[in-house]
């Protein structure tokens, strides 16, 4: 059985793919990594999701260049993502 923060990402994912965002999903590798790979590739919004956010149903947010936005609503980020997207503005 998968745990919680298994399951939110790629419900999330899923969801955001339903919208038309491109999505991908890492695991497997130390946070750090990961964000240090997904700012190589200049990805414009990062989600990462922990125990912590995955019991609250919430993402962690960073955008490219560091910026922390910190701990959002699923379904806020979604929009965000989508309203940025639509006008091809900021996060």
């Amino acid at each position: 059985m998968c745990c919680c923060a298994c399951v939110l990402p790629l419900q999330t994912a899923a969801a955001l793919k339903a919208q038309g965002v491109r999505v991908e999903v890492m695991e497997r590798a130390s946070i750090a990594k990961m964000i240090r790979t997904a700012e190589k590739a200049k990805t414009p919004v990062m989600a990462v999701v922990g125990a912590k956010e995955a019991e609250g149903g919430t993402l962690a947010v960073r955008l490219y260049g560091g910026e922390d936005v910190g701990s959002l609503p699923v379904a806020e980020v979604a929009a965000r993502i989508q309203a940025a997207n639509e006008s091809r503005g900021a996060f």
